[in-house]
């Protein structure tokens, strides 16, 4: 159904959206999303530099280090889905479940990680490039 909306839909939505709230709200509304993309960023690079690292010691796997594992992918999940990064958080909801003596799985899903953490990535800095 959203999909039917087309840009005269959009325009209406978006008058409406200005009429209701008002200039000043719609533009604190848009400096927190703006916060929260760049947040996001942030997080997604720190994710992805703390899955290199674990991927680098994968093959000692212990229970701490499974736990690391799963908290760390288990929060890139979060942060992927709250942002609408559902391919991402798939990946990591995968990742989540892996046992980490799998080493061959556990590499090629880390770099599925950093491919599509990075495609996002992209997506966010071409929407900040446009809205400026």
């Amino acid at each position: 159904m959203m999909n039917n909306i087309g840009l005269p839909g959009i325009l209406l939505i978006a008058i409406v959206v200005l009429v209701l709230f008002g200039r000043g709200k719609i533009s604190g509304l848009m400096g927190e999303v703006g916060k929260g993309i760049t947040s996001f960023k942030k997080g997604i690079s720190e994710g992805t530099k703390e899955l290199d690292a674990e991927a680098k010691i994968v093959e000692t796997e212990t229970a701490e280090t499974a736990k690391n594992w799963r908290e760390i992918v288990h929060s890139l999940k979060g942060a992927a889905r709250g942002v609408g990064a559902f391919k991402l958080g798939e990946i990591a909801a995968e990742a989540e479940k892996m046992r980490l003596s799998d080493n061959m799985e556990v590499l090629e899903t880390v770099e599925r990680l950093k491919t599509n953490a990075a495609t996002v990535h992209q997506f966010i800095d071409d929407l900040i490039s446009k809205s400026s």
